[in-house]
């Protein structure tokens, strides 16, 4: 239920290319990762505000290109289009996709 509710304030918020994985077995620290790419900086800050308001943030790093949002159990991780792929979190994380969405 927490994940689709976060995937419904990245959909509000026109987020696309959403990737969900499910790394439980890879760390004891949280469960789920989400990765997202951002259509804009101000859709980033917006997604933090709508989350904030459901959630209890354990922390936030922002910038205008990659936002990391710490859930406790869910990790976010909103990147602008040409970051993402710098950084290939989803490469590195593929093997424990659990769902992808445009």
């Amino acid at each position: 239920m927490k994940i689709e509710n976060i995937l419904k304030t990245l959909d509000h918020n026109l987020f696309y290319d959403v990737a969900i994985y499910d790394v439980r077995e890879k760390t004891p620290l949280y469960d789920s990762v989400i990765i997202a790419t951002s259509p804009s900086f101000p859709q980033m800050e917006a997604a933090i505000h709508y989350l904030e308001k459901e959630y209890t943030l354990r922390g936030v790093e922002s910038g205008r290109d990659w936002t990391l949002i710490d859930l406790g159990d869910v990790i976010i991780h909103l990147f602008a289009p040409q970051e993402r792929d710098k950084y290939a979190l989803d490469q590195i994380l593929s093997t424990y996709i659990i769902r992808k969405q445009n």
